[in-house]
């Protein structure tokens, strides 16, 4: 039986705005959250994503993004694959798709996928966050916050 809600940050906080995704986790375990919502540091990511997914009906990724956006951005897998000129892409796209990419092929059960994209101004190797990203930290947060709020009212909450 598949677990009902993953919150997973994903990132590298020794590539400075790259772990963005790792500091939304880490706020995230500040708040009291409902029950059924586990809360992971999937770091950068690989094939060990693969069992992590597949264990959940519905995963809301946190990840740095880069492209266009200055703000931040609520899209599915299909969006960031599509569309990369206009959506940004995320830094970790290429192991997340691959990921994703293979349980297809595996034909395992997919997770309904939201990724929240915090824009990345600076990859450069060290340990702290643009101060344009660390902005956007709080606000992700509560994005994901109310996003697990929305979705737990639902009538036919797909992570129920």
């Amino acid at each position: 039986m598949k677990k009902p809600l993953l919150l997973l940050g994903l990132g590298n906080t020794l590539m400075s705005d790259d772990g963005a995704g790792i500091h939304v986790i880490n706020e995230l375990r500040r708040h009291k959250l409902p029950d059924g919502v586990d809360i992971v540091d999937g770091g950068t990511g690989g094939i060990s994503l693969i069992d992590i997914l597949s264990g959940y009906g519905t995963v809301f990724i946190a990840d740095a993004v880069r492209g266009v956006h200055s703000r931040i951005t609520v899209f599915s897998p299909d969006e960031l694959g599509v569309n990369k000129k206009e959506t940004g892409f995320s830094v970790h796209e290429v192991e997340l798709g691959s990921v994703l990419e293979l349980m297809n092929v595996l034909g395992m059960d997919m997770p309904d996928i939201k990724i929240v994209g915090i824009p990345a101004e600076n990859l450069a190797p060290g340990t702290v966050l643009s101060e344009g990203c660390r902005n956007l930290v709080a606000e992700a947060v509560d994005i994901v916050i109310e996003m697990v709020e929305i979705l737990l009212k639902m009538p036919e909450c797909p992570a129920l």
